[in-house]
């Protein structure tokens, strides 16, 4: 247990140092530092709860924005972690363009599911990414 206490500590770790990072970087509206305030909140009272849809969809657009920090490749890792040991979260509630992003940039975190390349670009692609996020 004391290697997975010391992941979990680790990612917090990472995600903070981005989350500052990114504060001191940028100039934010309200609505992004009550964004960033929220996941930091829960990275410090309940980090056990935190998941790949709570990073990413704060990661996401402010990646697409080309926000990024010296601390972005640290928070790319935690996003592998989180989805290598299952703590997805409510992937249902991603946009679409959240939906693509994941697929894109981290659908092959994980070995457990074997998925068919062929089929990635075709009309079953999102029955794939669909399959892919509830395999576990």
């Amino acid at each position: 247990m004391s290697g997975e206490s010391s992941m979990e500590q680790q990612y917090v770790t990472l995600l903070l140092d981005w989350l500052s990072s990114i504060r001191q970087r940028f100039r934010l509206n309200d609505d992004w530092s009550a964004a960033l305030a929220k996941l930091e909140r829960r990275l410090k009272e309940r980090p056990q709860a935190v998941t790949a849809f709570d990073v990413g969809r704060v990661f996401q657009p402010l990646e697409k924005r080309r926000a990024v920090t010296q601390h972005t490749p640290g928070a790319d890792r935690v996003l592998h972690f989180l989805i290598e040991t299952g703590r997805l979260g409510p992937m249902e509630k991603a946009s679409d363009e959240l939906h693509d992003w994941f697929r894109k940039h981290y659908m092959w975190a994980s070995a457990s599911t074997s998925v068919n390349v062929s089929e990635l670009n075709t009309h079953t692609s999102d029955e794939v990414f669909r399959q892919y996020f509830s395999a576990g």
